[in-house]
């Protein structure tokens, strides 16, 4: 199984003050502040106008968003603690796989960011595990799945259809890098 942690940064708890002291402060501008007030009038009592007559607000982040350096380390280190939490133990050589043993079997997650493929023998522990996923991360958004013999992880084609082997495809990929690259 595949799945996707639905607005995983915004599921992340920014400190209230850093190590130092500092608070993370965004400054909003434009029409993202009309829209602001708009859906709660108690932002206008915030809000500033330039010199150039711009409105600006300036608000406490409490929150990890997309955009934010600090958000996927801090988003990785909330799964990592809820992993272990539920169990599971970090694998010492690879940080972003995790492994447990599940009705006498190895069953390893593996992420990056926080799209996360999930693999056991039995579907059924599959199946508690994203149960455990949905009601700790499901809570914004859907938690998007693909359990087939077929799956796209990280860009990456994964065909599992013939028992016991899979086929790893990466030729758009390579494509892709190969285009991006100015020709001689």
């Amino acid at each position: 199984m595949t799945c996707d942690i639905p607005d995983a940064f915004v599921q992340t708890e920014l400190n209230e003050r850093e190590l130092d002291g500092h608070r993370t402060i965004m400054k909003i501008r434009g029409p993202l502040v009309d829209i602001l007030i708009e859906m709660d009038s108690e932002y206008e009592k915030f809000m500033v106008v330039t010199r150039e007559n711009e409105a600006v607000l300036k608000v406490h982040v409490l929150k990890g968003f997309y955009g934010m350096l600090v958000s996927a380390m801090l988003f990785l280190q909330k799964l990592k603690s809820e992993l272990i939490g539920y169990g599971f133990k970090v694998n010492p050589y690879d940080p972003c796989v995790a492994n447990k043993i599940v009705r006498g079997s190895q069953m390893t997650v593996s992420w990056h960011v926080y799209d996360l493929k999930v693999s056991h023998i039995d579907q059924k522990a599959v199946d508690k595990f994203l149960m455990w996923i949905k009601e700790t991360y499901g809570h914004i958004g859907e938690v998007k799945t693909t359990r087939t013999k077929f799956h796209e992880y990280l860009g990456v084609k994964l065909d599992y259809s013939q028992v016991g082997s899979i086929k790893i495809d990466m030729v758009d990929n390579v494509k892709t890098m190969d285009e991006s690259f100015p020709s001689k």
